[in-house]
């Protein structure tokens, strides 16, 4: 399917779980998008991107409602990408793994290292590990 665009990003919230340096300070309220907007975004977005990339500012599985947004995006037939921190995973594997329409998964391993420099790195790597075993 030929698209305009190969990628369409989406800030579906601008509140993140961690504090990383190497992310530009938001000075704009903290606030998650609803889904009405949601969905009027990916109607306009879904004809035009081979992708949708709910990705920027915020941590896209911090949403409270993301279930529904994978929901709208499969009644879109729009294809995922998702960039996460990785620390809220767990909560939402069986989603992720169980959807048609999630395409790829980034996990941000430099936002752990830099939120947590002394903690053990291994129970936040072994959690990836579960997530990657259990796409197989």
């Amino acid at each position: 399917m030929n698209k305009m665009y190969k990628r369409a990003y989406i800030e579906i919230t601008n509140v993140c779980n961690l504090n990383c340096s190497f992310c530009p300070i938001d000075q704009r309220q903290q606030d998650v998008m609803s889904l009405e907007d949601f969905t009027k975004i990916v109607t306009q977005a879904a004809p035009l991107a081979e992708q949708l990339c709910l990705h920027l500012m915020g941590e896209p599985l911090a949403h409270p409602k993301f279930k529904d947004i994978i929901a709208i995006c499969s009644n879109h037939d729009s294809r995922l990408q998702l960039t996460t921190n990785g620390l809220l995973l767990k909560r939402h594997t069986d989603l992720i793994l169980n959807s048609d329409i999630v395409r790829q998964v980034n996990i941000s391993l430099q936002s752990y290292m830099d939120n947590f420099p002394n903690k053990d790195i291994l129970p936040y790597l072994n959690m990836i590990y579960d997530f990657i075993e259990k796409s197989k």
